[in-house]
């Protein structure tokens, strides 16, 4: 009964192991993705900080990918404002299926007008 435990810890490790991170860019707009089930897709995408512009999830496919907690920022140059941060939204592909992923740079009390910019992927989980 041991024997059969550590088995099933071990495949539940190695099974976790599998899974990878992807990262897409600014490059990768208008493009495509595979991912596999468990996979991790982090959008790291630049923001100028002070501008009040934000990353959006403005379409996803939630059968197949979700997105995983509030966007993370990390600092590329100088903190000061107008600076450029890289914004990171992450998601976790969930099930097999192909979708569209797409985010809005805009500012959120601007509801009136169309994002600044829009990053699109096409994402294709296996």
């Amino acid at each position: 009964m041991l024997l059969f435990a550590m088995l099933g810890v071990i495949l539940m490790v190695g099974s976790t192991a599998l899974a990878r991170t992807v990262t897409v860019t600014e490059q990768d707009n208008g493009g495509g993705v595979v991912l596999a089930h468990g996979d991790d897709l982090a959008v790291s995408l630049k923001a100028t900080s002070g501008t009040g512009y934000t990353w959006k999830v403005s379409k996803i496919d939630s059968s197949i990918i979700e997105q995983a907690g509030d966007p993370t920022y990390e600092q590329t140059g100088s903190a000061m404002p107008r600076a450029t941060w890289n914004e990171i939204t992450r998601f976790t592909a969930k099930s097999a299926g192909t979708g569209a992923l797409e985010l809005g740079y805009s500012r959120p009390w601007e509801t009136d007008k169309p994002p600044a910019k829009i990053f699109t992927l096409s994402v294709i989980v296996k």
